[in-house]
Order: C-alpha cells, then sequence, then structure tokens
C-alpha cells in the first residue's frame, strides 16, 4: 500500500464533505493534544504522517514518532518513522494518537491494537483514538454517498438499513486482516474493548463539538491505561 495516496482519499478528497471532515478532525485532534508536558509521543497508524507534520509545525509533541506497517511516508527531518513494531520502545511514551485506524479492523485485531499501544505507553500516559460513526444519522448520510460512488456487497440498501439503526455486520466485521470499508463498524462496540486495558476520561467529536454523536462524523475518545 506504499503507493497509496491517503490524502486524496481524506483531507484533500474532492469531496467537499469529505474534505471538511477530514480537515476538522485533524484540527480537532490538534487541538486535543496538550501544548506543553509531553517528551515524546507515538502516531500508532500515522499515514501519510500528515497529524505529526502538523504537531511539529504547532511546536507540540516533543520527540515525534509514526508507526504504520501498511504506509511509507515521506521523510521528515523531525520525525521519525518506522513500519516494524519491534522498533518502538516499551513504556516510553507520554502521549499516543490513533486515529481513523481501529474501525479498519476486526474484534480480535482492535484487541491485539490495544494491547500494544498500553504496553508502548508510560504508566501514566494517555492516549487519543478517533474512529468514524457509522450508526444513525450519520451513517444514513455517509452511506447514500458510497451507494452512489461504488455499490457493492459492501455498500447495498440492506446494510445502509442495517447500519442505521447499529445493527451488527458480521460477515462483513469479524474478519481477519485489514478492512477497506467503514460500514458496519460500531464505535459502541469498541468502547467494550476499550475497558479491558484503558479508561474512558473524556468523549469529543468532530465536526460540530457542540453537538451530540447523531449530529456529528468521528467521535474522540481520551483514554488512560488500567
Amino acid at each position: 500500500m506504499s503507493n497509496y495516496d491517503y490524502s486524496a482519499y481524506t483531507y484533500n478528497s474532492k469531496n467537499p464533505l469529505a474534505r471538511f471532515s477530514h480537515r476538522s478532525r485533524l484540527m480537532r485532534a490538534l487541538d486535543l493534544v496538550p501544548a506543553s508536558g509531553i517528551e515524546r509521543l507515538l502516531d500508532y497508524g500515522c499515514g501519510d504522517g500528515q497529524m505529526l507534520q502538523r504537531l511539529h509545525a504547532a511546536g507540540r509533541g516533543g520527540q515525534l514518532t509514526g508507526y504504520d506497517p501498511l504506509l511509507v511516508p515521506d521523510p521528515h527531518p523531525a520525525i521519525r518513522f518506522c513500519t516494524h513494531f519491534r522498533d518502538l520502545h516499551p513504556g516510553t511514551y507520554d502521549f499516543m494518537l490513533c486515529l481513523e485506524v481501529l474501525e479498519h479492523f476486526g474484534p480480535a485485531n482492535q484487541e491485539r491494537m490495544l494491547g500494544e499501544m498500553k504496553s508502548l505507553l508510560r504508566p501514566r500516559g494517555r492516549l487519543l483514538v478517533s474512529v468514524p460513526i457509522e450508526t444513525g444519522l450519520p451513517s444514513l448520510v455517509k452511506n447514500l454517498r458510497r451507494l452512489h460512488l461504488h455499490p457493492d456487497h459492501w455498500h447495498n440498501w440492506a446494510n445502509t438499513w442495517k447500519c442505521l439503526w447499529g445493527r451488527a455486520l458480521p460477515e462483513l466485521r469479524a474478519v481477519e486482516g485489514f478492512i477497506p470499508s467503514h460500514i458496519g463498524f460500531n464505535h459502541r462496540h469498541l468502547e467494550a474493548i476499550f475497558s479491558r486495558y484503558f479508561r474512558i476520561v473524556a468523549r469529543h467529536f468532530s465536526p460540530f463539538p457542540r453537538l451530540s454523536a447523531a449530529c456529528n462524523a468521528q467521535v474522540f475518545y481520551q483514554l488512560e491505561p488500567l
């Protein structure tokens, strides 16, 4: 996936709604990273490194590291990128990010990854996770667009209806490896897995932080290890 242009599908998308949503979540994530007190920050699943570049430009995060086994970002003089988990240092990061990653994996892999993240944090470290809201009204808006762009066995009227009411799609979600679509993901199910490793300190929403989950595209979780 090293040749995949992540930006073209997210913060530089030709679709104005998608572009607005992803740029808003990047700005929201930057606001949620403390302006001081961080010596070492890790972005777990850093994609093309855009978030780390924004942190560097804002002077936040101290020593910045990005980890992604699937994408290889362009080199940056102030950011260390790695593609192998063994190259990371357990118990050394004050703050970690995991943005728009966990929705691409089934429950078994989500649990494994959260266990890895906990092992990398310092005892008093914090983890900031963001995932898309794929139930209720937000799912209907997103899935109508998906139906128009690429109708297939993932994106159809039956699955659109199930997502609207938060019904499970195990045939799509309970699989091994990378899941390319967001459809069928339920952030509430992820919260149950969080509880085995982390305590939820706070929830935040994007792109409209003053409104509830029913009116937003993403949810952010501030987590601390148990």
